[in-house]
């Protein structure tokens, strides 16, 4: 009486049969080779960056394609249009005797740290360094921006709320006024080695290195300057 074939044989021989145009049918290319080029195309393009750690997955290829065994190197390129990182593409190709091109789907992730929220912090914040802490984000994945460095965010408000954990965008940031509306302030101006002080009031906020208007106190007469430290705007002669 012929032997019934088990359902787990059944089951592995129908996976090994799914499998075989992957991993070396006669005659075919390994579907494996091909996602390992497209993964060693994009490695080669960030293999220079030293604060960054690139994870690089290639998508699946249909099992059923079946490519010709290459009898040269594969070579890959990059698309027109293709990103350098998040979903992109690669195209791989075979230049030999049996030419023929393939184009990977790629999702490059680029692990650093960045400014996060340690805590809730409230729209209007001036930032301190207990407010922000260091932590590794895939960037790829950040399109408003983010910081790499805390002293870049301490010391600036927060234009909105940012949720704990919430990367802390540039964006999300305005720098803090030295210099407020109706403030007395120095109004400096300096040419060569002459130098003028002036007593004015300021007619707008402004952080360092932003112009404001001012109005000088003993001539009236508005002019426009640069915050340059607290209550102190310049102005060119």
């Amino acid at each position: 009486m012929p032997r019934r074939a088990s359902p787990v044989s059944i089951l592995a021989f129908g996976m090994a049969a799914a499998a075989a145009p992957a991993w070396g049918e006669p005659g075919l290319q390994p579907l494996e080779a091909v996602r390992a080029a497209a993964r060693a195309h994009v490695a080669r393009l960030y293999a220079a960056e030293r604060d960054v750690r690139h994870e690089i997955r290639a998508g699946r290829l249909d099992p059923r394609l079946r490519l010709r065994a290459c009898d040269r190197p594969l070579e890959t390129f990059d698309p027109p249009g293709a990103r350098r990182h998040g979903n992109t593409t690669v195209g791989v190709r075979c230049p030999g005797s049996s030419p023929w091109t393939v184009y990977v789907p790629v999702r490059v992730a680029l692990i650093r740290p960045v400014v996060v929220a340690r805590r809730p912090i409230p729209r209007g914040t001036v930032l301190a360094p207990e407010d922000l802490r260091l932590a590794e984000r895939d960037t790829a994945g950040l399109p408003l921006g983010y910081l790499t460095r805390l002293a870049a965010a301490v010391g600036r408000r927060t234009r909105r709320h940012i949720p704990a954990g919430a990367v802390v965008a540039p964006g999300a940031l305005e720098r803090t006024p030295v210099v407020r509306r109706g403030q007395r302030v120095v109004l400096l101006a300096a040419h060569g080695g002459l130098e003028v002080r002036a007593a004015a009031v300021a007619l707008g906020d402004a952080a360092p290195g932003q112009r404001v208007r001012v109005r000088n106190l003993r001539s009236r007469r508005v002019v426009e300057g640069v915050a340059v430290r607290p209550g102190v705007v310049e102005v060119t002669l």
